[in-house]
């Protein structure tokens, strides 16, 4: 089983990067899906295949440290492909959803909702 350490991953990932001033993004000049960044961990699971690891939670990962497994890496910038960790920032699935919400991203809010604790759907219109 071949694996690469944090560091090769930096250093791939760096070389994917179209960096630029602080405060604009530094999108990512590599494969995507869905808009977003990929870039593969270089580890090999025993089905064989590389895990493809999503770019902007790699930049995250880089400058701040691991995720916490409840939360999302977030854009401020809107930008999916940029990866400029000024313009990243953890939030919960619903932070995201209300972040879109507010910034007009997505319309329809009701058509929105979250498993409360019970187990059953709830619309997220009550969480405002």
């Amino acid at each position: 089983m071949r694996t690469t350490s944090r560091d090769s991953l930096a250093n791939r990932f760096w070389k994917h990067v179209d960096k630029k001033e602080p405060n604009e993004c530094w999108n990512w000049t590599a494969a995507t899906a869905h808009g977003y960044g990929r870039i593969g961990s270089g580890s090999f699971p025993s089905e064989g295949r590389p895990r493809i690891l999503l770019a902007h939670r790699v930049s995250y990962e880089i400058h701040f440290g691991e995720i916490p497994s409840d939360m999302m890496v977030c854009h401020r910038c809107d930008n999916k492909r940029c990866v400029n960790p000024n313009h990243l920032f953890l939030g919960s699935q619903m932070d995201n959803i209300l972040d879109a919400v507010s910034k007009g991203r997505i319309s329809g809010l009701n058509r929105f909702s979250k498993r409360n604790s019970l187990g059953r759907f709830s619309n997220i219109s009550q969480s405002l």
